[in-house]
């Protein structure tokens, strides 16, 4: 995830240079020093680095081809031998490659002007030669516009595989289990925290989080609630400052954890009566600006609604933004619900189709998008088209790039009025397996 570059270059009169400048080009993130001492950094956190630490963004190929100049102070030079150094790093798993280019130019000091000689008679000027053949376009590249937007830990082209499910003898095998039975490993692994002091229910990451998050990233579900006493929290009460013990020992908790993790502040806040929107936001900032208080930046910042769009929710969705400073990722949960509520079948293209564009049409284009919840219900008529919503997965996705993320919610038990599990009807295990084998949806690695 890290690649270091070195060269040497010789300055024969120091105190003869001005307008000393580094110009240079990375992909995702780089630190440039001349002679140990650091002249810039870009796309990364600013702690102290190691051969382990993650750019801070996935840039798309138009702006990693952005040429960058800065000054270098002359006393970062001396007379004979120079050294310029730079550190390049990946943004975690979101990229398939590296690229660095540098130069360091500079003019001579200004000396006095020798007393002009006469000008030469002009000679006529030659015919000039014909314009080149303009060369071809390049060929699209990961990570260009039709990759959809670029974010911290999202892929740069294609969509992070993921699961929610406790169905295990241990909450480690419960991930490990289902990867087994769909042939991959997962990306993103969901769980579901409060604001306790509960091993696994409030301090996360606990040891099976810790354990699986090696080589998948963890992602917290941070509900405003106590579930022990299903007490819901205020959102007033967290952005008073009521509950920063809390916030302050799950920012270092994360900390320590070290890996880039992401977290959703309560999702699906527009289904809840714990205040106003502008509480929420008050909430959620508050969360956010306690773990930059304390130099956390292994986090991407995910705000996730339903996705409902009708009655006026629309509206209500939008004006719980936070601000693109305090959201990395935007998101949503579609499901199919079919029998569970009356209505009628929806594909998977229908169940996303409508919020990923109100999410674009609204100004948050530049956000890549999470499917932090999904899932169907199983039609025992009719098990082809059951099938058929995993099988459209792939080349739905294709269509609206933005989708870099999608988690499925892997709960219900086969008797309840809603059956969410992958396995709900013959078919569908195999049917989400053959979907998440797709090149689309395999870029974690």
């Amino acid at each position: 995830m890290s690649i270091q570059f070195r060269t040497e270059f010789t300055v024969t009169d120091v105190d003869a240079l001005a307008d000393i400048t580094l110009s240079f080009r990375a992909d995702d993130g780089a630190v440039v020093y001349v002679n140990g001492k650091e002249i810039t950094r870009q796309n990364l956190p600013s702690k102290t680095l190691s051969a382990t630490t993650y750019a801070t963004k996935a840039p798309n190929s138009k702006l990693a081809a952005r040429l960058h100049t800065v000054t270098v102070p002359a006393s970062a030079l001396r007379d004979g031998t120079n050294v310029v150094a730079a550190s390049t790093h990946l943004n975690w798993r979101a990229t398939p490659n590296v690229s660095f280019d540098a130069e360091i130019t500079a003019t001579a000091s200004t000396v006095p002007a020798p007393a002009p000689e006469p000008a030469p008679a002009p000679e006529p000027a030659p015919a000039p030669e014909p314009a080149p053949a303009p060369e071809p376009a390049p060929a699209p590249q990961p990570g260009g516009d039709q990759c959809g937007a670029q974010g911290y830990l999202a892929p740069a082209c294609g969509a992070l595989w993921g699961a929610y499910t406790l169905k295990g003898s241990t909450l480690t095998t419960a991930v490990t289990d289902l990867e087994q039975k769909i042939g991959r490993e997962l990306d993103i692994t969901l769980r579901y925290h409060d604001f306790s002091k509960s091993t696994h229910q409030g301090l996360f990451p606990d040891s099976h989080e810790q354990t699986l998050g090696q080589s998948r990233t963890l992602l917290f579900a941070w509900q405003a609630r106590v579930a022990s006493t299903n007490t819901d929290i205020r959102w007033a009460s967290i952005a008073r400052g009521e509950w920063d013990e809390y916030i302050d020992a799950a920012a270092d908790r994360v900390d320590a954890f070290g890996n880039p993790v992401m977290i959703a502040f309560d999702p699906e806040f527009d289904r809840f009566d714990k205040g106003t929107m502008a509480e929420y936001i008050a909430a959620y900032t508050r969360v956010h600006d306690r773990f930059e208080a304390k130099g956390v930046t292994n986090v991407a910042w995910l705000w996730v609604s339903t996705g409902y769009l009708g009655a006026g929710n629309d509206k209500k969705i939008a004006s719980g933004y936070p601000g693109d400073a305090y959201v990395d990722w935007v998101g949503f949960d579609p499901y199919n619900f079919y029998t569970c509520n009356g209505s009628g079948w929806t594909t998977f293209e229908q169940e996303v189709a409508g919020p990923h564009d109100f999410l674009v049409k609204n100004g948050w284009d530049d956000k890549p998008q999470i499917l932090m919840e999904y899932g169907t219900e199983f039609d025992e008529a009719n098990p082809a088209r059951s099938q058929q919503f995993y099988h459209d997965i792939p080349s739905v996705l294709k269509k609206y790039p933005n989708i870099k993320g999608l988690v499925r919610f892997d709960a219900g038990s086969g008797t309840s009025t809603c059956d969410m599990r992958i396995e709900n009807g013959p078919g569908m295990a195999g049917a989400f397996a053959k979907a998440g084998l797709d090149p689309w949806v395999n870029v974690g690695k």
